[in-house]
Protein backbone atom coordinates (compact mmCIF):
# COMPACT_ATOMS: atom_id res chain seq x y z
CA UNK A 1 0.00 0.00 0.00
CA UNK A 2 3.00 2.41 0.53
CA UNK A 3 4.42 1.46 -2.74
CA UNK A 4 0.73 2.27 -4.39
CA UNK A 5 0.54 5.25 -2.28
CA UNK A 6 -2.52 4.55 -0.99
CA UNK A 7 -2.00 6.15 2.72
CA UNK A 8 -5.41 5.10 3.28
CA UNK A 9 -5.06 1.39 3.86
CA UNK A 10 -1.53 1.58 5.46
CA UNK A 11 -3.31 3.44 8.40
CA UNK A 12 -5.68 0.23 8.37
CA UNK A 13 -2.45 -1.84 8.26
CA UNK A 14 -0.88 0.22 10.77
CA UNK A 15 -3.98 0.22 13.12
CA UNK A 16 -4.45 -3.94 12.55
CA UNK A 17 -0.68 -4.05 13.53
CA UNK A 18 -0.82 -2.12 16.44
CA UNK A 19 -3.46 -4.05 17.90
CA UNK A 20 -1.42 -7.38 17.48
CA UNK A 21 1.12 -6.01 19.08
CA UNK A 22 -0.45 -4.52 21.84
CA UNK A 23 -2.54 -8.01 22.42
CA UNK A 24 1.14 -9.49 22.86
CA UNK A 25 1.77 -6.48 25.11
CA UNK A 26 4.33 -5.30 22.80
CA UNK A 27 5.92 -1.86 24.16
CA UNK A 28 6.28 -0.57 20.62
CA UNK A 29 2.42 -0.66 20.04
CA UNK A 30 1.20 2.78 21.81
CA UNK A 31 4.33 4.51 19.20
CA UNK A 32 2.69 2.74 15.97
CA UNK A 33 -0.93 3.56 17.15
CA UNK A 34 0.05 7.42 17.59
CA UNK A 35 1.80 7.30 14.36
CA UNK A 36 -1.40 5.83 12.73
CA UNK A 37 -3.59 8.48 13.96
CA UNK A 38 -1.10 11.35 13.15
CA UNK A 39 -0.93 9.64 9.68
CA UNK A 40 -4.27 9.71 9.65
CA UNK A 41 -5.19 13.11 10.70
CA UNK A 42 -2.96 14.01 7.27
CA UNK A 43 -5.53 12.57 5.25
CA UNK A 44 -7.65 14.50 2.84
CA UNK A 45 -10.61 14.00 3.72
CA UNK A 46 -9.68 12.69 7.38
CA UNK A 47 -11.62 9.37 7.23
CA UNK A 48 -13.55 10.03 10.35
CA UNK A 49 -14.51 6.59 11.62
CA UNK A 50 -10.76 4.94 11.33
CA UNK A 51 -9.76 8.69 13.24
CA UNK A 52 -12.67 7.77 15.94
CA UNK A 53 -11.02 4.27 15.90
CA UNK A 54 -8.07 4.66 15.92
CA UNK A 55 -8.54 7.56 19.21
CA UNK A 56 -10.82 4.69 21.12
CA UNK A 57 -7.98 2.20 20.68
CA UNK A 58 -5.19 4.93 21.78
CA UNK A 59 -7.59 5.82 24.73
CA UNK A 60 -7.59 2.44 25.70
CA UNK A 61 -3.87 2.00 25.52
CA UNK A 62 -3.32 4.62 28.00
CA UNK A 63 -6.01 3.49 30.58
CA UNK A 64 -4.28 0.49 30.48
CA UNK A 65 -0.58 2.40 31.13
CA UNK A 66 -2.35 4.37 33.53
CA UNK A 67 -1.59 7.47 31.94
CA UNK A 68 -4.96 9.05 33.06
CA UNK A 69 -4.19 12.74 31.93
CA UNK A 70 -3.78 11.10 28.19
CA UNK A 71 -6.56 8.77 28.58
CA UNK A 72 -8.78 11.57 29.73
CA UNK A 73 -7.77 13.83 27.22
CA UNK A 74 -8.22 10.99 24.24
CA UNK A 75 -11.82 9.79 25.40
CA UNK A 76 -12.73 13.37 25.23
CA UNK A 77 -11.86 14.12 22.13
CA UNK A 78 -13.62 10.63 21.23
CA UNK A 79 -16.82 11.79 22.31
CA UNK A 80 -16.62 15.11 21.17
CA UNK A 81 -15.78 14.40 17.47
CA UNK A 82 -17.47 10.70 17.16
CA UNK A 83 -20.59 11.64 19.04
CA UNK A 84 -22.98 10.90 15.84
CA UNK A 85 -21.17 7.87 14.72
CA UNK A 86 -20.88 5.99 17.78
CA UNK A 87 -23.16 2.91 18.66
CA UNK A 88 -24.11 2.40 22.14
CA UNK A 89 -22.17 0.06 23.48
CA UNK A 90 -18.97 2.09 22.42
CA UNK A 91 -20.48 4.96 24.09
CA UNK A 92 -21.25 3.29 27.34
CA UNK A 93 -17.41 1.90 27.01
CA UNK A 94 -15.94 5.23 26.32
CA UNK A 95 -18.27 6.67 29.04
CA UNK A 96 -16.57 3.71 31.19
CA UNK A 97 -13.35 4.47 30.48
CA UNK A 98 -13.72 8.31 31.37
CA UNK A 99 -15.07 7.11 34.51
CA UNK A 100 -12.25 5.32 35.77
CA UNK A 101 -9.74 7.89 33.98
CA UNK A 102 -11.03 10.38 36.26
CA UNK A 103 -11.25 8.09 39.23
CA UNK A 104 -7.74 7.57 38.83
CA UNK A 105 -7.21 11.09 38.75
CA UNK A 106 -9.46 11.95 42.07
CA UNK A 107 -11.97 14.07 40.20
CA UNK A 108 -15.11 11.81 41.74
CA UNK A 109 -17.56 14.23 40.42
CA UNK A 110 -16.81 13.92 36.37
CA UNK A 111 -15.73 10.12 37.67
CA UNK A 112 -19.41 9.96 38.89
CA UNK A 113 -21.17 12.03 35.95
CA UNK A 114 -19.56 10.01 33.53
CA UNK A 115 -19.98 6.46 35.03
CA UNK A 116 -24.00 7.15 35.28
CA UNK A 117 -23.62 7.96 31.72
CA UNK A 118 -22.02 4.65 30.40
CA UNK A 119 -24.67 2.64 32.74
CA UNK A 120 -27.62 4.57 30.67
CA UNK A 121 -25.70 3.68 27.52
CA UNK A 122 -25.05 0.17 29.09
CA UNK A 123 -29.19 -0.39 30.12
CA UNK A 124 -30.02 -0.36 26.42
CA UNK A 125 -27.81 -3.00 25.41
CA UNK A 126 -28.23 -7.13 25.83
CA UNK A 127 -24.91 -7.30 27.68
CA UNK A 128 -26.19 -8.05 31.32
CA UNK A 129 -22.53 -8.53 32.64
CA UNK A 130 -21.29 -5.52 31.25
CA UNK A 131 -23.97 -3.62 32.56
CA UNK A 132 -23.44 -5.39 36.13
CA UNK A 133 -19.65 -3.95 36.14
CA UNK A 134 -21.03 -0.57 35.12
CA UNK A 135 -23.49 -0.20 37.83
CA UNK A 136 -20.63 -2.31 40.02
CA UNK A 137 -17.92 0.91 39.33
CA UNK A 138 -21.11 3.26 39.64
CA UNK A 139 -21.84 1.92 43.52
CA UNK A 140 -17.92 1.81 44.26
CA UNK A 141 -17.95 5.49 43.26
CA UNK A 142 -20.87 6.75 45.38
CA UNK A 143 -19.65 4.88 48.28
CA UNK A 144 -16.32 6.81 48.06
CA UNK A 145 -18.26 10.24 46.97
CA UNK A 146 -20.24 9.84 50.73
CA UNK A 147 -23.82 8.92 48.72
CA UNK A 148 -24.44 5.70 50.18
CA UNK A 149 -28.17 5.72 49.68
CA UNK A 150 -27.47 5.94 45.91
CA UNK A 151 -24.93 3.41 46.33
CA UNK A 152 -27.27 0.92 47.70
CA UNK A 153 -29.79 1.33 44.61
CA UNK A 154 -27.01 0.62 42.26
CA UNK A 155 -25.63 -2.37 44.31
CA UNK A 156 -29.36 -3.78 44.43
CA UNK A 157 -29.64 -3.68 40.76
CA UNK A 158 -26.34 -5.33 40.49
CA UNK A 159 -26.51 -8.21 42.55
CA UNK A 160 -30.58 -8.56 40.85
CA UNK A 161 -28.55 -8.62 37.58
CA UNK A 162 -26.24 -11.11 39.12
CA UNK A 163 -29.05 -13.86 40.10
CA UNK A 164 -31.29 -13.10 37.44
CA UNK A 165 -28.30 -13.83 34.73
CA UNK A 166 -26.46 -16.29 36.71
CA UNK A 167 -22.98 -13.87 36.91
CA UNK A 168 -21.28 -15.96 39.60
CA UNK A 169 -17.66 -13.79 39.37
CA UNK A 170 -19.76 -10.97 39.04
CA UNK A 171 -21.68 -11.20 42.25
CA UNK A 172 -18.56 -12.04 44.22
CA UNK A 173 -17.92 -8.60 43.77
CA UNK A 174 -20.91 -6.99 43.97
CA UNK A 175 -21.14 -8.94 47.69
CA UNK A 176 -17.99 -7.46 48.09
CA UNK A 177 -19.32 -3.85 47.29
CA UNK A 178 -21.89 -4.42 49.49
CA UNK A 179 -19.47 -4.97 52.40
CA UNK A 180 -18.14 -2.11 51.43
CA UNK A 181 -21.08 -0.25 51.86
CA UNK A 182 -21.55 -1.77 55.54
CA UNK A 183 -18.16 -0.88 56.60
CA UNK A 184 -19.10 3.02 55.82
CA UNK A 185 -22.09 2.86 57.78
CA UNK A 186 -20.14 1.05 60.31
CA UNK A 187 -22.58 -2.06 60.38
CA UNK A 188 -19.17 -4.38 60.75
CA UNK A 189 -21.31 -7.43 61.43
CA UNK A 190 -23.14 -7.25 57.94
CA UNK A 191 -20.03 -6.19 56.48
CA UNK A 192 -18.27 -9.31 57.86
CA UNK A 193 -21.26 -11.48 56.52
CA UNK A 194 -21.14 -10.13 53.45
CA UNK A 195 -17.19 -10.66 53.12
CA UNK A 196 -17.75 -14.44 53.85
CA UNK A 197 -20.00 -15.03 51.55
Amino acid sequence: FEALDDNWMVVECMDWTAGAMYLREDPGALLLQEDALRLCRSLDPVPIHTEVRLMTNLATVYTERREWSKAVKMYEQVVSKGRDLQDMGRLARIYAGLGIAYRNLGDMTRAVSYTQKASAFQSLQQDKAALTKVELELALLLIRHGDLASAEIHLNKALESCLLNDLEPERNRVLLGMAELHLNRGDYEQAGRLAHD
